[in-house]
């Protein structure tokens, strides 16, 4: 499976910071990782702390940025 592209980053969550976007593809996350990491990050915070400690490090940092992009901080709960 090939990873995800700018185009279906800016596709998902819109407009976004060239930095952001481009972390995000940086990850070579699979449309899988990137569709949990969506479906996760919209969950709620309790759901997502939860889920925390049985994610890979993809999609931690994909969580992180996507949590920066809807202005959540940091999704491991941090500040």
């Amino acid at each position: 499976m090939s990873p995800i592209l700018p185009a279906d980053v800016i596709a998902a969550i819109g407009p976004a910071d060239p930095l952001i976007v481009n972390e995000i593809v940086q990850t070579r996350a699979s449309w899988r990782e990137w569709q949990q990491a969506m479906r996760i990050t919209s969950a709620s915070e309790a759901c997502h702390r939860q889920q925390g400690g049985q994610l890979n490090g993809r999609l931690k940092r994909l969580i992180d940025l996507l949590s920066v992009v809807n202005g959540r901080g940091r999704g491991d709960g941090e500040p």
